[in-house]
């Protein structure tokens, strides 16, 4: 049961949430294996981690909020997370110059300053959002079988979504949350909904 694994920046090491404690904690893994180290160890749930920008810290999604924890203490080590924000939230992003943390909150998309402060909403739909390179621009997705389900972009300052893929066959939908980009591309998966038909004999009880 472990998942969402995300990299380091620098590729050494990997931040990734498990089923390995009677519930979901933070774990970071050398990129070459070995023994995961706990971040994480209390009664709430802890999913979608993601790497600080230097690689010193992971930001996470909490049952309450998100939350930041140094990559290389944690609360084994008697670190206490700092939390972010307090009306919940899922799949924090950092942004690359270090400065904000995106996140899918109840209404929408959000960003709030990575050491802390007041979130400034940007959208009201959609989630898991995904930085530019620039620190400009956030991409963001609305699930399938909503009305403007696909891909988006918004500015930084603020103005109109702009719709980029639309997902618009019901027979290839992303349900998958994880997706990534190059700065060029965007990589998703798309489920394909099959089915066969079948025949059984049924026994004769009274044989």
């Amino acid at each position: 049961m472990d998942g969402c694994p995300s990299w380091s920046p620098d590729g050494t090491e990997v931040a990734f949430h498990a089923f390995r404690t009677g519930n979901r904690d933070i774990f970071v893994i050398s990129a070459d294996g070995g023994t995961a180290r706990q971040l994480t160890n209390d009664q709430e749930q802890e999913f979608y981690p993601h790497w600080s920008s230097d690689g010193t810290r992971v930001v996470f999604g909490g049952s309450s909020g998100i939350y930041v924890l140094s990559k290389d203490k944690g609360e084994l080590l008697g670190e206490k997370p700092v939390q972010l924000t307090f009306d919940g939230g899922a799949q924090p992003r950092w942004s690359p110059d270090g400065r904000l943390i995106a996140y899918g909150s109840p209404s929408g998309v959000s960003v709030i300053p990575s050491e802390g402060g007041e979130p400034r909403p940007l959208t009201d739909f959609g989630g898991i959002p995904m930085w530019s390179k620039d620190s400009r621009t956030i991409y963001f997705r609305e699930p399938p079988h909503y009305e403007r389900a696909g891909i988006w972009s918004v500015s930084l300052s603020g103005g109109e979504p702009r719709l980029l893929v639309r997902f618009d066959d019901p027979t290839r939908v992303p349900t998958r949350g994880e997706w990534s980009s190059d700065g060029e591309h965007f990589y998703f998966t798309l489920t394909e909904f099959e089915a066969d038909v079948w025949v059984m004999e049924l026994e004769d009880s009274k044989k």
